[in-house]
């Protein structure tokens, strides 16, 4: 296990960067591609300099390692030749302008997330899956759902991720909306259904866009005693139940990602 909670936090964000260099590599486009490479090599250095600090390694020259003094120091680490070819494109990205393939891209995803598991799990002795990105959430209610939604993605349930995912970030958003709006002492017409109401509380339209084609509808009207309760429109459901090409792992693991970007937005105010 980590050596305490706050390098299991660490090992965690590691995760969380990986992750999102992930939704870029998927994306496709050449800036995606070049913004997963970064955070593929962010993610891998990362996961490096805590394995150094668990195995009590120190710089040789002042406080902070250089990178080919990490892989230096662990040759014993399965992939750490691969990991030292993506440092090697990252630099190349970033200090000659090179555009990653799109397969180069892919495969370095496969070697990174291979390379992240198999440290967590020989150092660290826990599974990749034991660190929790819900765990990153302060409102119990969210946290409880973002966990469930994540437990399911590794159980390749991806149906009910999906769901869960939906079902938190809404619940999310409505607890934003009413927290500006007792801010600002306003009372605005609170709701998902029109475009202005995502900028009220920060979501980038495009990205919700591809969100709400992915989900049902969900509704979460305030109950008298200020508890938010969820609810469905049962006709949505079952249509969304029919359409089960969209309960894929990709679309599972974009559901999850998305909610929890602007989860942990929301609770940075």
């Amino acid at each position: 296990m980590p050596s305490d909670e706050k390098m299991k936090r660490r090992l965690i964000y590691a995760k969380y960067l990986f992750l999102h260099g992930q939704e870029h590599a998927r994306d496709g486009t050449e800036v995606s591609r070049m913004i997963a490479i970064h955070n593929f090599d962010n993610a891998v250095e990362w996961i490096l300099k805590c394995v150094a600090s668990e195995r009590g390694l120190k710089p040789k020259k002042g406080k902070f390692f250089f990178y080919d003094e990490l892989l230096d120091g662990m040759r014993d680490l399965l992939l750490i030749v691969e990991m030292g070819a993506l440092h090697d494109l990252r630099n190349s990205v970033q200090h000659y302008g090179n555009i990653p393939s799109g397969e180069g891209t892919i495969r370095y995803m496969k070697e990174a997330e291979d390379f992240l598991k198999n440290v967590v799990k020989e150092v660290f002795y826990i599974e990749f899956s034991e660190l929790s990105l819900a765990s990153l959430i302060e409102d119990e209610s969210i946290k409880s759902l973002m966990a469930e939604a994540e437990k399911k993605l590794e159980e390749n349930k991806y149906e009910a991720s999906i769901k869960l995912s939906s079902e938190a970030f809404y619940l999310g958003g409505i607890k934003e909306q009413k927290r500006i709006r007792e801010l600002f002492e306003e009372h605005w017409n609170l709701g998902f259904n029109n475009f202005g109401s995502t900028i009220q509380i920060g979501i980038d339209f495009r990205d919700f866009a591809k969100f709400r084609s992915i989900t049902p509808i969900l509704r979460l009207p305030p109950s008298s005693d200020d508890v938010l309760i969820m609810t469905s429109c049962k006709d949505e459901i079952d249509k969304w139940k029919i359409e089960s090409f969209k309960q894929t792992k990709e679309n599972a693991q974009y559901c999850f990602t998305f909610a929890l970007k602007y989860i942990l937005k929301w609770q940075s105010f």
